[in-house]
């Protein structure tokens, strides 16, 4: 199990010898999509109490609040089913808190203050029956055979035969030019009326009911009175053609269908790689008319299980999609579902003891952060069919050979730990991008390379992110003096004494082998020094003991390129000195004289790394041993601290530094170089007479 940090508090990303690239991509002139908190306003209530929620809405780092239908109802009760576009529902309304419009219109100044902008619920393809549209102009509704008004329905797509009718909805004709002309200037003034209280974008309800000759011109002008207005079109449930016919009517996003994926079947990505280029979408881990995503966890759950299992699911959602959207309740792990009509404030859940929003908050400042979670680019599952865990490969362009950034989004759905081998995926990347690093908020970050197979904990989630621009790691040490004291050879693999290539394929390790060795007692240490061939500064990987003088180590193939690898061995004078003060130690003798000389070699080490990464955490150590002096304890103590002689013996002097007298060259190539077909004929055995050669003409004949 991966642990997990307080991520209250700011997460600093770990830093390896083989990660160094920055931790941010190049700017990019990219909008972040919108990352939207549904406010349900049955289950919230008036208009103040909506205020009173959006600090906690801001603190999570959303950037748009959406509210369901707040107009007046009609008979039925239903959000849905609008009775009157001019007035606030009497559920939502404040005693003496000024006109309906001053009230909205101070709920989104309230939101402005925070840092959110507010989205409405648009609903044009149907009112109540009721509604005052439907007695002042009746001629601009659909009517059935008996003149009555014709009520929307949905034909269930595996049995024609059953029809779900809305009986308390009249649906409205837009199929009459003359009802299509009214209804598009009455709608265009609605939405001129909610953009004039300061609404800057609307969720369009059921999208594909609408003709996109309606929505056109409504988007248009809605857009001609403030150019950031966002449309975002509901097209669940439509078919590809509609969708694309909807998309076309120049709508900003499209709401997907990635709640309802169980991340094995096909479809999902299917459909996101068909409509990602008509525009891009918003995914959601559930939303107002689904049941809850914590009333399907089992109940002897434990807290951090169902936390784990809503966290992952919110990430996926928010990874998979330009924008992401999650409905009130999610973030405390509400199971009830809510109602458009039954829901009241006294139905929301205030007992849970799960309280995932300050992971949602790490979660969208990461999204808003990556130049590609806000693009459509192209999105493929690269896990697996029968593997027990997720990954999802996203790029910031259409095409691995034209990307600049990926994200590679790992995640185990199950219940149980689960191994992720990282090179059967990276060697599903492309090959034009690397290495991955691990930007999951408030998780120790992983190594991800074939070098090191990855455990994910049951729901466990990861976000790794690679970039073809890197600023190559800088080699510590100083150029090789060793005066061939450190003998390095026997290397593997080497063909032909290093003058032909050795062969790889983009996602696997290569594993170098050496015989390396002193004169002396002293302790010896070495890395492998690996570089694709167009880069200038070497990447460093450790080796490690084996046994008599062989010594081991691998490096990762993460680019369909040429790299270069050699190897450097020294003498390791911090090494050294642990083995005799451990020794030392063991046999009761007095260290103190010892304890001064590894003073010194830490603050050689401390020099070292004055211009690293680790450079303040070296001097940090500094510092204490200074505090300490006149104490060879303590002194001691900080010096065998296991984090501190980690630090120490990355940047401590490397004595008589010895490098191998050649560059060995290693091909990477794309996974398909693994497989080769070929077909072998010869014409000799072709004649069918056993006295005579057969001839090119035989071939021809048959």
């Amino acid at each position: 199990m991966n642990a997990r940090t307080n991520i209250k508090a700011p997460v600093v990303e770990a830093r390896t010898e083989r990660a160094a690239v920055p931790a941010t991509s190049p700017a990019r002139a990219v909008q972040p999509g919108p990352r939207i908190y549904n406010l349900f306003p049955l289950l919230v209530g008036t208009v103040a109490a909506w205020k009173a929620e959006l600090p906690r809405i801001a603190a999570m780092n959303f950037d748009w609040v959406y509210l369901n239908p707040f107009h007046e109802a009609g008979f039925s009760g239903s959000l849905y089913a609008v009775k009157d576009v001019t007035k606030l529902d009497p559920r939502f309304r404040d005693p003496d808190a000024g006109s309906d419009d001053d009230q909205i219109r101070s709920f989104v100044e309230e939101a402005q203050r925070h840092g959110l902008k507010v989205m409405a619920d648009l609903v044009i393809n149907h009112t109540s029956k009721d509604a005052v549209l439907a007695s002042e102009h009746p001629e601009v509704f659909v009517r059935n055979m008996w003149g009555e008004l014709e009520s929307p329905y949905a034909v269930d797509p595996d049995d024609p035969t059953k029809r779900t009718v809305w009986g308390d909805l009249a649906e409205l004709d837009y199929g009459t030019d003359s009802a299509r002309a009214f209804l598009l200037e009455y709608w265009d003034a609605y939405v001129a009326r909610m953009q004039g209280l300061g609404i800057g974008g609307f969720r369009c309800d059921a999208a594909y009911k609408v003709p996109p000759e309606v929505w056109a011109p409504l988007i248009r002008n809605a857009k001609g009175r403030d150019a950031g207005c966002l449309f975002a079109a509901e097209t669940l449930g439509c078919t590809f053609d509609e969708a694309v016919a909807t998309a076309k009517a120049g709508f900003d996003y499209l709401f997907n269908s990635f709640a309802w994926w169980d991340f094995k079947k096909s479809w999902a990505m299917e459909a996101q790689e068909k409509t990602r280029l008509l525009a891009p979408s918003i995914a959601f881990p559930e939303n107002h008319d689904m049941e809850r995503v914590a009333a399907q966890i089992p109940d002897e759950a434990s807290r951090d299980a169902i936390e784990n299992e809503l966290v992952m699911r919110y990430a996926l959602a928010a990874f998979f999609s330009s924008g992401v959207l999650m409905p009130i309740g999610y973030e405390t792990g509400a199971r009830r579902k809510v109602h458009v009509v039954e829901t009241t404030p006294e139905h929301r859940e205030g007992d849970s003891a799960v309280d995932i929003s300050a992971r949602i908050a790490e979660i969208n400042r990461l999204k808003a952060e990556l130049a590609t979670a806000n693009l459509e680019g192209a999105e493929s599952k690269i896990s697996a069919a029968d593997a027990p865990y997720l990954a999802l490969l996203r790029l910031d362009a259409g095409h691995a050979m034209a990307a600049n950034e990926a994200i590679l989004i790992v995640a185990n759905p199950g219940r149980t730990m689960v191994t992720v081998d990282p090179g059967a995926l990276l060697a599903r990347t492309g090959g034009m991008l690397g290495p991955f690093i691990d930007r999951t908020p408030g998780l120790v970050p992983l190594v991800f390379d074939p070098c090191c197979p990855v455990m994910l904990g049951p729901h466990e989630v990861r976000i790794l992110v690679a970039e073809r621009a890197r600023v190559p790691a800088a080699a510590p040490g100083v150029a090789p003096e060793g005066e061939g004291r450190v003998v390095i050879e026997t290397v593997w693999p080497e063909l032909d004494g290093g003058r032909t290539p050795v062969k790889r394929v983009v996602g696997e390790a290569v594993e170098v082998r050496a015989d390396i060795f002193s004169d002396g007692h002293d302790k010896i240490a070495a890395e492998i020094l690996y570089r694709p061939a167009d880069e200038e500064e070497w990447r460093r990987a450790p080796m490690r003991f084996v046994d008599n003088d062989r010594w081991a180590g691998s490096f990762p193939i993460d680019r369909n390129t040429r790299y270069l690898f050699t190897i450097e061995g020294w003498r390791d004078p911090f090494a050294s000195w642990l083995h005799e003060i451990h020794a030392k130690q063991k046999a009761g003798v007095d260290v103190s004289l010892e304890t001064i000389e590894g003073v010194q070699i830490a603050e050689a080490a401390a020099r070292n790394a004055e211009n690293s990464p680790d450079g303040p955490a070296m001097w940090a150590i500094m510092d204490r041993i200074a505090a300490a002096e006149g104490n060879a304890a303590a002194r001691l103590a900080i010096l065998l601290d296991e984090h501190n002689a980690a630090l120490i013996g990355r940047h401590a002097e490397r004595v008589n530094l010895s490098r191998y007298d050649r560059e060995m060259v290693v091909i990477a190539d794309r996974l398909a170089a693994q497989f080769s077909a070929w077909y072998e004929l010869f014409p000799r055995s072709t004649s069918h007479d056993p006295n005579r050669h057969g001839t090119f003409d035989d071939v021809i004949a048959h």
